[in-house]
């Protein structure tokens, strides 16, 4: 039963990523931005499993879908803060400040809406239920930590280095 719930955990996992980091690299079309949100997007959820095997949690039936599931909530937020840098004039930094001002109240919302709603699992009588909560509400956290903080961080480096390549490659 363990190895079976194993690799459906891998199997939904990897359909799911695939599917989020085409998403991601199709909508940010800006250097920089896409493999930013795609690391972003991971970073969390590598996290959590990591604090889940320190913590000594197995791979449960309640806790199989922490990883897809978390991985798009977590991108959703990601492509929200993304369409709301592109509707910027291309200055990184200024994309970044707009996305903040129209969409990061928005994002923070949403999460502590589904914090409530996974937080609630916590109560439950159901041990796969409250694993479920605690390690999906941490996710949460931290994915919107990730989209508000690092992302961002991120698109400005990679996207200050592309614009220093592009402007040594436009000098030769």
């Amino acid at each position: 039963m363990e190895r079976v719930l194993f690799e459906s955990f891998l199997s939904t996992f990897a359909y799911a990523l695939i599917g989020v980091v085409a998403a991601l690299m199709l909508i940010a079309r800006r250097a920089g931005l896409g493999p930013a949100a795609v690391l972003g997007n991971l970073m969390p959820i590598v996290m959590v499993l990591g604090i889940m095997g320190w913590a000594g949690e197995r791979i449960s039936v309640g806790v199989v879908i922490l990883p897809a599931v978390g991985l798009g909530l977590i991108a959703d937020d990601t492509i929200h803060f993304i369409m709301a840098m592109k509707r910027g004039g291309g200055n990184v930094r200024a994309d970044i400040e707009g996305a903040y001002r129209q969409a990061g109240w928005p994002i923070v919302l949403t999460q502590l809406i589904l914090l409530a709603a996974f937080g609630s699992l916590i109560a439950s009588h159901f041990a796969a239920n409250v694993t479920l909560g605690i390690f999906m509400s941490l996710l949460l956290v931290l994915g919107l930590a990730f989209d508000l903080f690092f992302v961002p961080a991120l698109a400005v480096l990679w996207g200050r280095s592309s614009e220093r390549k592009a402007a040594v490659d436009s000098d030769h």
